[in-house]
């Protein structure tokens, strides 16, 4: 069973990475503009980031997680629009779930990387 998920995530991987290379390939021919690189994927990090400080302070107030819920919506609706008015709907739409997807495992990465194991 492990083999199959290790087998499963590393095809999800690569699907993952080949949609964007094809997802930038067309967008920058017919836009001129590529909508995955290393400021959009940092830029997908927002949510979780407000989501995680919502979660951890959550204790403070009830609607401190609310607020984290809404802001984080605004964000990734706010990076659709950007990409959107530089490409079309669905290269914005492509590009969106993909920085999603991309952008939990690169908050996992550095927070991960930033601990101090001493």
């Amino acid at each position: 069973m492990d083999i199959v998920t290790l087998l499963g995530s590393m095809t999800l991987l690569l699907f993952a990475v080949w949609f964007g290379k094809t997802l930038n390939t067309y967008s920058k021919e017919k836009y001129r503009y590529t909508p995955i690189v290393l400021g959009t994927i940092f830029f997908g990090m927002i949510p979780y980031i407000l989501l995680i400080i919502g979660f951890l302070f959550k204790e403070s107030g009830s609607a401190i997680l609310m607020i984290a819920i809404v802001l984080a919506s605004i964000s990734v609706i706010g990076q659709f629009i950007w990409i959107l008015n530089r490409s079309s709907v669905m290269v914005a739409t492509g590009a969106i779930i993909l920085l999603t997807i991309a952008g939990l495992p690169t908050v996992l990465f550095l927070f991960f990387s930033a601990r101090d194991d001493n």
